[in-house]
């Protein structure tokens, strides 16, 4: 009976009170219906995508080439990729911007991801 208890609590201060928090720290650079992918955290990245009423495509497959990662970004004309992990991985961002977020007292307590514009697709 503790155990689902438990799980409520951790999801509630993990998932939902860290991605309130999140996305009003994003929300002064995306704009909304700004697409955006992710490399990890479905959860969050999902709900600040509809805090924010972004289009989310998800996130890129950790077995996929740099390249084949960057092409899907580009097929699907991502604006924003929210950086969870380690940006070594993707070469491709050398040619995006990396946009600064303000410092403040919620990214002391938060896991935030690392954001970076995209270059834009022509059409």
């Amino acid at each position: 009976m503790l155990w689902p208890a438990w799980l409520i609590f951790r999801l509630h201060d993990n998932v939902l009170e860290e991605t309130r928090a999140v996305a009003a720290l994003l929300g002064p650079t995306l704009p909304p219906g700004t697409r955006i992918a992710s490399d990890q955290d479905w959860g969050i990245t999902n709900g600040v995508a509809y805090y924010l009423d972004a289009r989310y495509y998800g996130y890129l497959r950790a077995d996929d080439s740099a390249a084949a990662q960057e092409q899907q970004l580009r097929e699907h004309r991502i604006q924003y990729l929210l950086l969870w992990g380690d940006s070594s991985r993707y070469p491709f961002l050398a040619a995006a911007r990396e946009v600064p977020l303000e410092p403040g007292n919620a990214l002391r307590r938060l896991r935030v991801p690392r954001l970076y514009e995209l270059p834009a697709v022509p059409e």
